[in-house]
């Protein structure tokens, strides 16, 4: 069974995996330019699929603040 904090953070992550923002003023369809904002904003710990990512994953260093 998941925990709630596994269920919101599955949300999450399906909630931005189909959002489609717009670059530089212009809508967008190619899905592949968002999901590649947020792996790297997750990569550097700025953002997480879990709400308690940072605990969960180490805590917070000097490239995650």
């Amino acid at each position: 069974m998941q925990s709630l904090g596994e269920l919101i953070g599955l949300e999450v992550l399906s909630d931005t995996l189909d959002h489609k923002e717009n670059l530089a003023g212009v809508a967008t369809e190619q899905l592949y330019l968002t999901r590649g904002s947020y792996h790297h904003l997750a990569n550097q710990m700025k953002v997480g699929w879990h709400p308690d990512y940072k605990q969960i994953l180490g805590g917070e260093n000097e490239s995650t603040k």
